[in-house]
């Protein structure tokens, strides 16, 4: 192989279009602004309120007191939850930290990422039956119904909170998962309006079914590295010429004409080496940027690749044809994202009920 040629397979990348760049030469400022201000309104509906993060909390809480009550574990908080970048939809992501398992599976997870090993599976059940039995003694899942994925590569539990709805996981020795969550908060503190993009982002992938890792989705993890990439590799971005919260439109525009063009059959995306590496695997591969000297692939699971490329280019024409047809559509960002009218009205009574039974002020 020449060199040439294997200098090319070290950095795969597609050029950010900048679409700031075309509105200032098509006058189509108006349009742009309109959008900004739109996903800027969005982004304040579509994030949790105070007295929803209070709902979350008690019933973690509940939870959490139950638990550590009747076995010798710390529950803790992991993934969205932890992070506080929770929408409507989104899980209570509650772990359980155990030193004996730990012990067993902790350079297993070293190693390949998120994955229990096999000889650890049986033990993990085993806790997750107490934790099952436990839940139900204290009422806590809607209709008594726990589901308990033994099999699962991550084996979890899956219930519904009994008096808010709200879907609870509940899995065992997930550190990985809780310093992904404390990976999050420290690169929101360093980048202005990540947490703007990656809350609209997030609820985007859900309204589309796109973030389900199960079902071969992108999972919020590998969504957060997604768009840290991006505003790696964003030219105005990076040279503080533009200001994310004041231009969610126009980067919504560039992320979308990017990856929608990303050949992530090919390029490993790596953003502690801020460059794209040959992807010799037949999977999409976003590297977690927590463990440096181990390839860990965050979206291992996503089947999908080819569906989500295809929804963000899509996102991004339909957006630029409203803007050059001057669409008179009252509301540009839905054509994106259609805040839903019947969640906000669940959101509402369920912020109620909570003041009904606990909020005595």
């Amino acid at each position: 192989m020449s060199s040439r040629k294997k200098n090319n397979r070290q950095n795969y990348s597609t050029k950010i279009r900048t679409v700031l760049s075309d509105q200032y030469k098509n006058n189509k400022l108006a349009d742009i602004d309109r959008l900004n201000h739109e996903l800027v309104n969005l982004y304040q509906s579509i994030k949790l309120t105070t007295k929803e993060i209070e709902i979350r909390n008690s019933i973690f809480t509940r939870i959490k007191e139950v638990i550590e009550a009747e076995l010798n574990v710390k529950v803790e908080k992991f993934g969205s939850f932890q992070s506080g970048l929770m929408v409507f939809s989104s899980d209570i992501d509650i772990t359980i930290i155990t030193p004996l398992i730990k012990s067993k599976s902790s350079s297993f997870l070293e190693k390949i990422g998120r994955h229990s090993s096999i000889n650890n599976k049986q033990e993990i059940n085993e806790l997750l039956k107490k934790i099952t039995n436990i839940i139900t003694k204290y009422d806590i899942a809607k209709n008594g119904h726990v589901i308990h994925a033994k099999n699962a590569k991550v084996p979890i539990l899956r219930m519904v909170d009994k008096r808010f709805n709200i879907k609870i996981d509940i899995c065992v020795g997930q550190e990985v998962g809780m310093k992904a969550g404390d990976f999050i908060k420290k690169k929101c503190k360093e980048h202005d309006g990540l947490d703007h993009m990656i809350l609209i982002f997030k609820y985007f992938m859900k309204k589309r079914r796109l973030s389900d890792g199960m079902n071969g989705g992108l999972v919020g993890y590998a969504q957060f590295i997604l768009l840290l990439d991006f505003f790696q590799t964003h030219p105005m971005i990076q040279t503080n010429r533009i200001t994310v919260k004041e231009n969610l439109g126009v980067l919504f525009m560039d992320f979308f004409q990017y990856y929608s063009r990303f050949p992530f059959e090919g390029a490993i995306i790596d953003t502690n080496k801020r460059k794209y590496i040959y992807n010799n695997t037949s999977k999409t591969c976003i590297r977690d940027p927590i463990y440096e000297d181990v390839l860990t692939n965050t979206a291992g699971s996503c089947q999908s690749i080819g569906l989500i490329k295809e929804c963000f280019y899509f996102s991004y024409r339909i957006m630029c044809g409203a803007i050059n047809e001057k669409s008179q559509s009252k509301c540009l960002s839905d054509l994106w994202i259609r805040h839903d009218q019947f969640e906000k009205h669940l959101r509402n009574e369920m912020i109620k009920k909570y003041v009904k039974l606990f909020d005595k002020n």
